[in-house]
Order: structure tokens, then sequence, then C-alpha cells
């Protein structure tokens, strides 16, 4: 038997991009965009709808395009929702929702054996929805019930803070969530937001793992023919500018509070975006990061700290966060200004720059590991307008990162005085 020497450091390996395949693409009749990636060492099959039908459609009335994607789930013309939670669960399936401000998407996996009949579940629900008004009051109480949870946590309360510090006065973007607003939407108003806008036009279905015909001929022919709506642009107002201040909001039942700092940001389309995403993650966006290292390994003011970035169609974010001590705060946001000013001030060591280009590397290529990650991700390229081999541009610039290019961004991005900053707590 061969043993291990333990006195020796075991041979480490570069990482490398795993191979990545390539969506076929079907242009439907009726409009719809159909993505299918073949592969996959087990026999399931991912299927992702993507509509565009998110929260920047529902014209103002809070709530209203969430509870029209969940409610279109509690009862067809045929099944009730038990029917429909029992019918999946037999299949083996797992079905989720989410939406955002661009799009509401659902996602069905499931053996590839079954995958045809729990599609057929799927696609009784996306075309004959009945919204019933039991489950629409019952959708209501417990959203309302999560709500007055929400309200009493730190982390929840200080996105609405900083929403009314960025956003100017009668913004959409400011619209709080209130058990008013949510028991306010009517099933009508649930009705012809589904008749609007979850059709065809602007449908993109991915379809993931070992497909059979069958499954992708229920696909096609889920719409016979094109199907127009209007819908609603929407251009966010400028922001304010920062004010330097610290915007607080007391809770006095929290234990501690949460820090959460917003300067604008790019979206991926954007040059900067690729370079701009390690400086972020050099910052703050991994257990090796600066903010980890200063603010909890070196000093314990926190548990944990995030820098990340985020983005839809029209808006896009740099943001800072984390949950300390009520009495610490302040200290935690002069740390936080001390890290972005050495950034703009020094430029980093070619030890720390190999580490953080070693974890972008990994980060992505554990991305990329099987198929069904490989789809959402090439998937969420198409929705934002952007070429499937938008990978390639990330590890380009992982390889090509330089302490100076850093450097200059953090000059641009990081500057202290573009940030917004909110805190909520017993502060």
């Amino acid at each position: 038997m061969n043993s291990i020497d333990r006195t020796k450091a075991p041979q480490v390996f570069p990482i490398t991009l795993p191979q990545i395949g390539v969506f076929e693409r079907e242009k439907l009749p009726s409009g719809a965009d159909l993505y299918i990636l073949r592969g996959g060492s087990q026999p399931i099959t991912q299927i992702i709808f993507s509509y565009d039908a998110g929260r920047r459609c529902q014209n103002s009335i809070q709530t209203l395009a969430d509870t029209t994607l969940n409610m279109m789930f509690e009862g067809t013309t045929t099944r009730s929702t038990s029917q429909i939670s029992t019918e999946i669960e037999y299949y083996g399936a797992d079905l989720n929702v989410d939406s955002n401000m661009d799009s509401a998407r659902i996602s069905l996996s499931a053996p590839t054996r079954f995958i045809s009949q729990a599609l057929n579940v799927v696609v009784d629900c996306l075309l004959h929805p009945t919204f019933p008004a039991k489950e629409l009051k019952r959708s209501k109480d417990i959203r309302t019930e999560q709500l007055k949870y929400n309200l009493m946590r730190s982390e929840y309360v200080v996105g609405d803070l900083i929403k009314n510090i960025i956003w100017p006065d009668g913004c959409d973007y400011r619209i709080p969530l209130t058990a008013k607003n949510i028991h306010a939407v009517k099933r009508e108003q649930l009705i012809e937001f589904h008749k609007q806008f979850f059709t065809p036009e602007g449908l993109c279905i991915f379809v993931a793992g070992q497909p059979d015909e069958a499954v992708l001929d229920i696909l096609r022919n889920i719409y016979t023919q094109p199907i127009h709506c209007e819908r609603p642009t929407y251009a966010p107002p400028k922001r304010n500018t920062p004010d330097g201040k610290v915007h607080t909001k007391k809770l006095p039942q929290s234990t501690q509070c949460t820090i959460l700092m917003k300067a604008e940001g790019v979206n991926a389309k954007h040059p900067d975006y690729s370079d701009l995403s390690i400086l972020i993650a050099l910052f703050g966006g991994y257990f090796g990061s600066r903010l980890m290292k200063n603010i909890r390994e070196d000093k314990g003011l926190t548990y944990g700290i995030l820098a990340n970035m985020i983005y839809d169609s029209k808006t896009a974010s740099i943001n800072v966060q984390s949950s300390v001590d009520s009495e610490r705060y302040k200290l935690v946001i002069d740390e936080i200004h001390k890290e972005m000013q050495r950034l703009i001030d020094e430029p980093i060591d070619a030890d720390e720059l190999a580490q953080v280009k070693s974890y972008c590397r990994g980060a992505i290529a554990s991305v990329y590991s099987d198929i069904f990650n490989t789809a959402r991700n090439l998937g969420g390229f198409i929705i934002d307008g952007l070429s499937e081999k938008f990978v390639d541009c990330q590890w380009n610039s992982i390889d090509n990162i330089t302490p100076e290019r850093l450097q200059q961004l953090a000059e641009q991005y990081l500057r202290p005085e573009r940030f917004h900053i909110a805190v909520a707590g017993n502060v």
C-alpha cells in the first residue's frame, strides 16, 4: 500500500477555465427564443422561463409583479394549488420562481424521464392561472406577517432607509412596502398583468441537461402565435448627491445595527465592469479581502462584512454592508473609509494581487463546473444583452489586471465621498 508523505505539500495546479458549451438557439413562431445546452452526466433536465415581466412593468403598484408570478402557481382551470404541488412532488421535480426589476423567472428541474409530465403542470400554470381569491388572501396575509417580522430586522430596515437617502421624493424606487399596499392589490389587476406581460414577446426559454424531443416539442408549442404588448418605459431620476452624513434609523429591540453604504456603479455592459469586479473582490468580496482582514480578523468588530456590485437594466450600485455592535458602528465606518483611501493611495503588492486573481479564477471556474449553473449564467448574459462569451472577457481581465489599473479604478469608484451611508439598529 502506498503511503502519503505528509512532509511534502501537495502539488498545486493552475486554475483553468472549464470548457463551456454553446447554446443551440431556435426562434419560435411565437417570437419566443429557445436555448438548449446539452450535456451533463446525470439524466436530469432543467428548464428556465424568463419573461419580460419584472417590477418595472407594474406602474408603481407595489407587489403586483411578484404577486402575479407567485399566484400563477396557486390554481388553474384544471388544478387546485394542492394538486399542483402534489404533482410536482410526485414527479421528483423542483420548482422555483423569482422576480427582479427586469424579469420574472420560473425554474423547473426534474429527472429527464419525468420532465415532460412536470412541464405539463407548469405550462398549465403559465397559460391558465385562475388567481383564486382564497389563495390570494392567504398569500397577502403571509406576506404581511413576513413584513412585520422584517420591520424588526436591521438588515431589512437599512435597505428602506438608504432608498430614501439616494432617490428623490416621488421616485418609484422610494415606494415602501407596507401592509396597506400588499392588501391593495386586486385579483383583477393580477389577471390583467398576467394577460399583458406573460406573453411570448421577450420570453427566453433555457433548457439544460439531457432533454428529449418530447419536452422540446412541448416548449415549442406553448404559444402558437406572437402576442404584442406595450411595456412601460422607465428612466430612474438622477440620484441625490451624497451628503457625507450617517443617516440612522433607531430600532430599540435590535441587539446590533446594520451598516449599508451605496455608491453608483456600472452594469456588465460598461467597459470597466470586469476590472471593477476584481477591485471590489479585493476590497470586500471574499474572506481574504481588505475589509475582512481589517474589520473582522484584526479588530474583531464584526462576524462578516461584504462589498459587492448589483445592477439591473437601469441602475447599478457598489454596496458595503455589515452588522456590528451598536456602540461601534462609527469606528467600523471609519475603518471602511480608511480601506477605501488605502486602495486609492497605495498600489497593491504582487502577493495580494496574485491571491485575488486566484480567488476570482476559482469563483468563475466553480460557476461553470456543472451544466445547470453554466446554463443559468449564460442565460443571464443573454437576458442582459451580453455575448455568451462574456466569461472570456472576465477571464482576460483577471489575466491582465495590474496594480496601476486597480488604483485608477479605486480613485474613480471608491472615493469615500461617493457613498451614501445608512445605519439601522439600536443607535
